[in-house]
C-alpha cells in the first residue's frame, strides 16, 4: 500500500513557467516471511518550459518515483513466466526502489527556410532490472535482484518544405542505448551494453497537377551489443521503399 502526502507549487513569469510537486511516500509492503515492512520515500515531478512564441519553446522535466513492486519478487516458490522462463524464489526480500527520469525538448520553426526542427532526449534510471540463470537449461531462471540499470533516447526531427521542388524532405535521427548489471551463475556481476543509431530519411512528393505521389524511404541501422564476459557483435542494416499513392 502507498501513502502519499505532497505538496504542489506553480508559477509563471514572462515567457517560462515552472512547476513542483513533492510528496513522502509512506510504503508499506510484504517480506518473505508473510509480515509487512515500512519505508518512507521521497516523489518528486518538476519541470520547466519557455514558449519563446506560439512555434519555439524549451521543455525541461525531472520525476523521481517509487518504481513499480510486484508481488511475484516475494513469491516463495517457482512460478512458470512463460514456456521456458521461470521466476525463482529470493534468499532476501526486494526493497522498494526509487527510478528517475531526465526529459528535453527543444522546438524551432526556421521560417526563411520553410524548416521546422525537434530534438529530444530522455534519461532513465532504476534498480528493478532482473538478473537469469542459465545454468537450468533447457529452462532460464529469472531472479529479481533489483539490478541498477539506465535508457538513453535522443534524436532529432528536421522536416524542409521546398519552394521551387515540390517535394517535402524529413530527416530523423535517433541514438537509443541501454545499460544494465547482470549476475552469472557464480554471482560474478558484470555490465550489458546495447546501442543503437539509426537514420530515417523521407521525401514525399506533393504534386499539384498529377493523381498520384510519391514517397522514398531510406532507414540506416547500426546496432550493437557488448558485455564483460562476452564479445561485442554489430549488426548494420539499411532498407530503401518507394511507396505510391493516388
Amino acid at each position: 500500500s502507498k501513502l502519499m502526502p505532497y505538496a504542489e507549487h506553480r508559477i509563471s513569469f514572462g515567457k517560462a513557467s515552472l512547476h513542483n510537486k513533492i510528496g513522502l511516500a509512506s510504503l508499506r509492503f510484504p517480506v518473505l516471511d508473510f509480515t509487512h515492512q515500512n519505508e518512507n520515500l521521497i516523489e518528486y515531478d518538476g519541470g520547466l518550459k519557455i514558449d519563446f512564441n506560439t512555434e519555439d519553446n524549451l521543455g525541461f522535466s525531472y520525476s523521481q518515483k517509487v518504481s513499480a513492486y510486484p508481488l511475484l519478487n516475494i513469491v516463495r516458490g517457482y512460478d512458470l513466466i512463460d514456456f521456458q522462463t521461470f521466476s525463482t524464489p529470493q534468499p532476501t526480500t526486494p526493497k522498494p526502489q526509487v527510478e528517475t527520469t531526465l526529459q528535453i525538448n527543444f522546438d524551432k520553426v526556421i521560417s526563411p527556410i520553410n524548416t521546422a526542427t525537434e530534438l529530444f532526449a530522455l534519461y532513465t534510471q532504476s534498480k528493478t532490472y532482473n538478473s537469469f540463470a542459465f545454468n537450468t537449461q533447457p529452462f532460464i531462471g529469472l531472479n529479481a535482484n533489483q539490478l541498477s540499470g539506465n535508457y538513453l533516447v535522443a534524436g532529432m526531427k528536421i522536416a524542409t518544405i521546398f519552394n521551387r521542388f515540390p517535394f517535402n524532405l524529413k530527416v530523423e535521427p535517433t541514438y537509443l542505448a541501454n545499460e544494465n548489471d547482470n549476475l552469472t551463475d557464480q554471482n560474478i556481476r558484470n555490465k550489458t551494453t546495447v546501442e543503437r543509431k539509426m537514420l530515417q530519411v523521407r521525401l514525399l512528393s506533393g504534386f499539384e497537377k498529377k493523381s498520384y505521389n510519391l514517397e522514398l524511404k531510406t532507414k540506416y541501422s547500426d546496432f550493437k551489443f557488448n558485455s564483460d564476459i562476452t564479445s561485442a557483435t554489430t549488426q548494420y542494416m539499411y532498407d530503401p521503399q518507394v511507396y505510391t499513392s493516388e
